[in-house]
């Protein structure tokens, strides 16, 4: 605002209307100033509490900031992968459980290896002399699912300690560390109640009505053994059984291709 010289007077008519404007307008510019200095006394207020609290978490933001950076990546590039795996050619998430490496890996690329004395195969089941003589013609429908049932039955047995077979000692072993059926039902849904599944899945849906079917079938497996034979109903009890088939479900994986010669003879194979 322009500044009055020294001594000057103020003059009556269009000079009293400019005197009146310009008190209006040093007044308005009073108010402004004032309203700015509140205005900046808010923002800085919140400035130093933003800066207080800043330094309280900092720490912790900072040694957060890493691992939530990194989670982000790894989402960003997961996404990425699945979007290139999902328009490969060779990509089928139908019929096969599906892994996807966050790498490229070349073709035959040795990844693990497991011994052969560590692994319990439907192969070792049949073999077995107390599954041939008491459960083996069991009448369980399905193919894959009676070789599932037997080997399942034969996890059971060797974690029930059946046989003093001292072969059997590194199988026995690896069937011991199979979840039990109360470590099994504290988490799985063919173990929970009938109620809660409903209430979660709604007794209509597709995924209730599959439940229903695969605990009923499960069950019923049991049954056929009992009913062929008291002494596996003897050394296998329900809930041992159930706890074992739900791992073979949900662990066991088919091997490729044709199972060599010096493992089985093609006679022995035939015959399976």
């Amino acid at each position: 605002m322009p500044k009055r010289k020294s001594g000057s007077k103020i003059k009556s008519g269009g000079a009293t209307t400019k005197s009146s404007n310009n008190n209006v307008k040093r007044a308005t510019d009073n108010n402004n100033n004032q309203r700015n200095l509140q205005l900046g006394g808010v923002a800085g207020f919140i400035a130093v509490a933003t800066a207080l609290v800043w330094n309280r978490l900092d720490g912790n933001i900072n040694s957060n900031n890493s691992d939530i950076n990194s989670d982000i990546n790894s989402i960003i590039d997961a996404s990425d992968l699945l979007q290139r795996v999902q328009k490969s050619s060779s990509f089928e998430l139908k019929h096969s459980r599906t892994l996807i490496a966050t790498e490229n890996i070349p073709s035959q690329t040795v990844l693990m290896e497991l011994p052969r004395e560590l692994m319990i195969w439907d192969l070792d089941a049949v073999r077995n002399e107390f599954i041939r003589e008491e459960i083996l013609m069991t009448t369980i429908p399905g193919t894959v699912a009676k070789r599932a049932a037997l080997l399942s039955a034969y996890l059971a047995l060797l974690r029930n300690d059946f046989s003093t077979d001292h072969n059997l000692q590194l199988q026995t072993s690896v069937a011991k560390q199979v979840p039990s059926y109360d470590e099994y039902k504290t988490f799985h849904p063919v173990l929970a109640s009938i109620e809660q599944m409903e209430l979660l899945l709604g007794n209509h849906s597709p995924a209730f009505r599959d439940l229903l079917v695969l605990r009923q079938s499960l069950n019923n497996e049991y049954d056929s053994f009992i009913a062929s034979s008291d002494k596996f109903a003897s050394l296998v009890s329900r809930e041992d059984y159930l706890s074992c088939r739900l791992a073979v479900q949900s662990r066991a994986f088919q091997i490729p291709g044709v199972l060599p010669e010096s493992e089985i003879p093609k006679s022995e194979q035939d015959h399976y």
